[in-house]
């Protein structure tokens, strides 16, 4: 009934989550703001990297602001038709997580679907469910987590991956390569990306992927120097 406090509700829709008038039926901004905190909610973005936002993301430098304008161009042409993956690359400190981040929680606004990992864990979680000594450890979770609309694998790369392990993680990039769905990826050395994770994995990021490079300076190496003095140091 109207007025009862449903899981959207507010005064502008009555608790409905959608408002209609002379100009027909949409959804109110409470519904859309509750299935945002929703979605945010289970894309497993740790904690501490929640406030890495698009506003949050330094502009001082003139690769700072290229590669925010980029990134902004990114999120605005995004849809359901036009969602190829991005790659970034570049030196430690230099804004890639933060990006991702930025991204993930931008496109989860607009409406679509998605899901972080750091690539080092989630190898340690495939790893573990294949171990019978930790059975709360389910691959087939990690793998219907993994086939959302957009996957974001942090730090891609640090280490080579070999055997079975490559065998699962190529898998899952094929999969979401076949049916089109999108990956972002955040690595350190390009250059040397084919050697550590295989030229079947490398290609599959060349096909999939926009390719951005981030440079090498350390944006919180040199945000220091700038803002503590020699007495800060000392």
């Amino acid at each position: 009934m109207p007025g009862e406090p449903l899981p959207y509700g507010c005064e502008k829709c009555d608790g409905y989550g959608n408002i209609v008038d002379e100009s027909g039926a949409r959804p109110c901004s409470c519904k859309l703001d509750y299935f945002r905190k929703k979605r945010l909610g289970v894309a497993n973005i740790p904690a501490n990297y929640r406030r890495m936002t698009l506003e949050s993301f330094k502009r001082d430098t003139r690769n700072q602001k290229n590669i925010f304008s980029t990134i902004k161009l990114y999120i605005d042409r995004y849809s359901a038709e036009n969602n190829k993956g991005l790659l970034l690359w570049g030196g430690p400190g230099t804004g890639k997580t933060h990006l991702t981040v930025a991204i993930l929680q931008e496109l989860i606004g607009k409406g679509f679907d998605g899901v972080f990992y750091n690539t080092q864990d989630l190898l340690r979680q495939i790893k573990r469910s294949f171990d019978p000594r930790t059975p709360s450890t389910d691959l087939s979770q990690i793998l219907q987590d993994l086939d959302r609309e957009i996957l974001v694998l942090d730090d891609f790369g640090s280490s080579r991956i070999t055997g079975w392990v490559y065998d699962e993680i190529y898998a899952i990039i094929n999969r979401r390569y076949e049916s089109g769905k999108t990956l972002i990826v955040t690595a350190q050395d390009f250059d040397a990306l084919a050697e550590r994770i295989g030229e079947g994995i490398y290609s599959r990021f060349l096909e999939m992927c926009i390719i951005k490079d981030c440079g090498d300076e350390d944006f919180r190496e040199s945000h220091l120097a700038e803002t503590l003095s020699v007495d800060d140091l000392a």
